[in-house]
């Protein structure tokens, strides 16, 4: 179960993931070696005993690690994050669903920008067959706002009646964000101007 002592491990571990965050780049791997290490030596790498606070925070871990990183490395760190990502989606409940749906979408959009050309065209379909089945269950506007983050990329990299399909399909969700949150258009006002 969750105790005491776990609660404190996993304050001590979102501290120093935090430090790395806020650190100049080649001060983070120290940062997150020591809350990785938190994590690892507590919960393993597994997070098969994990609560959903832990395994926030190792997803994250990995993510921030796949910036530093290179190519192939940060495949298979992505490929580990997003895997969890995807296991938990199911169980999360209605306040957790769109953050961790969110988060995968920032994930994906985040890697197809270290690949180009024909990869990334290929990681976006992929990502897309994965995501859509959740997006049509979200509740808020940030996963719909992140996944026409992500369109707005990949129409970037697409020409004529190609880029215009992706395009709209974001304007089809803009449409969404306005029946969940009517009267809060500010974000999606602001995301539809760029």
């Amino acid at each position: 179960g969750h105790t005491r002592d776990d609660a404190v491990l996993l304050e001590w571990a979102e501290a120093m993931f935090e430090r790395a965050a806020a650190s100049p780049r080649d001060e983070r791997p120290r940062w997150l070696d020591r809350s990785e290490r938190v994590v690892e030596q507590r919960w393993g790498t597994t997070m098969a005993d994990a609560g959903e606070p832990v395994q926030w925070l190792w997803i994250n871990l990995l993510l921030a690690r796949a910036e530093l990183v290179d190519a192939r490395t940060a495949a298979a760190l992505h490929a580990r994050a997003t895997t969890l990502l995807q296991a938990g989606i199911p169980h999360r409940n209605e306040a957790q669903y769109d953050a961790w749906l969110t988060r995968l979408i920032e994930a994906e959009r985040a890697f197809a920008q270290r690949l180009s050309g024909a990869a990334r065209i290929s990681h976006l379909q992929a990502a897309q067959r994965n995501v859509e089945g959740w997006l049509a269950s979200a509740r808020t506007v940030n996963p719909l706002l992140a996944w026409i983050g992500l369109l707005g990329d990949w129409a970037a990299n697409l020409h004529g009646a190609a880029a215009h399909a992706k395009l709209n399909e974001g304007e089809a969700l803009f449409a969404r964000i306005g029946a969940i949150s009517p009267d809060d258009g500010s974000q999606a006002r602001y995301r539809r101007a760029y």
